[in-house]
């Protein structure tokens, strides 16, 4: 990556900076994701965790299947996610500084995707991606 990606919360007490491109990108229309972002999907880019630094305070809540769920405190933004027993760490794109940068490639749960979103040609899976290693 020539330019490493920053984001950060609302308040900006929590940033977060990424020195490598993502493993990938996408949309999901999950319930859990809705109820997260108040939106009809979530927009997401998946790292290695190591390639992730985060300054600032992050507290998460942890799902019954041990999803965490992490936000600012202060402002109450939700920032990323982590999978048990996971490398990686799933940055909600919108926190990012330019989350233009990283266009979603495909686009999961679409069995709940609302039929008034506009069809953008992406891969789509009904489902979740079976996860590849």
């Amino acid at each position: 990556m020539t330019q490493e990606l920053l984001g950060g919360c609302l308040c900006d007490s929590l940033r977060i900076s990424i020195n490598e491109l993502p493993r990938r990108t996408g949309l999901c229309h999950c319930i859990a994701c809705r109820k997260e972002t108040g939106s009809p999907f979530k927009h997401f880019a998946i790292f290695a965790a190591s390639a992730v630094t985060i300054t600032g305070t992050a507290e998460h809540w942890t799902s019954p299947t041990g999803v965490r769920r992490y936000f600012c405190p202060n402002c109450g933004s939700h920032v990323f996610v982590r999978l048990p027993d996971s490398a990686e760490i799933e940055i909600n794109a919108g926190i990012l500084d330019e989350p233009n940068r990283l266009p979603p490639t495909y686009e999961v749960w679409c069995d709940r995707r609302e039929r008034w979103l506009p069809d953008l040609h992406l891969t789509a899976y009904s489902q979740n991606r079976v996860r590849q290693s």
